[in-house]
């Protein structure tokens, strides 16, 4: 059974995490693209999710991660992308953020991107990874609210 979900501006959210990366991860450069205000229909959890992408990509980048945040609204959905520019996803851990698969002998290198994928699926949302020549996006994917006339 689904929570009931509430619309919930993500923008501040995106902001406060951008402001933690960048105290937690002081080498981390982040640019944003960002709406002032873009409103889903979700649950403040949401937050935990999207931090352990955050975390993950500047953990996991290299030793000067460069992160790009942005955030789409359509009539249908909210877009969050996360990219960075660091190696790529190993199989298994794409596995465990795609398909929520995490096994005893293939399983990501710790409960964070489970969590995530477990969160966002759970609030209606979707969750695609892909490769590309500069590093990985993750693209985040949230009902919109609709706004009341």
């Amino acid at each position: 059974m689904s929570p009931e979900l509430e619309a919930i501006d993500i923008t501040p959210i995106i902001d406060d995490l951008i402001v933690q990366l960048t105290e937690r991860y002081p080498d981390v450069s982040v640019t944003a693209d960002i709406p002032e205000a873009t409103v889903a229909k979700t649950l403040p959890r949401i937050q935990t999710a999207l931090w352990e992408l955050f975390e993950n990509a500047a953990e996991h980048t290299g030793p000067q991660p460069t992160v790009a945040v942005s955030i789409t609204p359509t009539d249908e959905q909210i877009s969050i992308k996360i990219a960075d520019d660091g190696p790529g996803f190993p199989e298994d851990e794409r596995q465990v953020l795609v398909d929520g698969k995490e096994e005893p002998l293939v399983h990501g290198q710790g409960l964070g991107l489970y969590l995530a994928y477990w969160i966002i699926t759970n609030l209606n949302g979707e969750i695609e990874v892909s490769r590309s020549q500069s590093g990985t996006a993750i693209e985040v994917r949230l009902p919109t609210a609709s706004v009341p006339s």
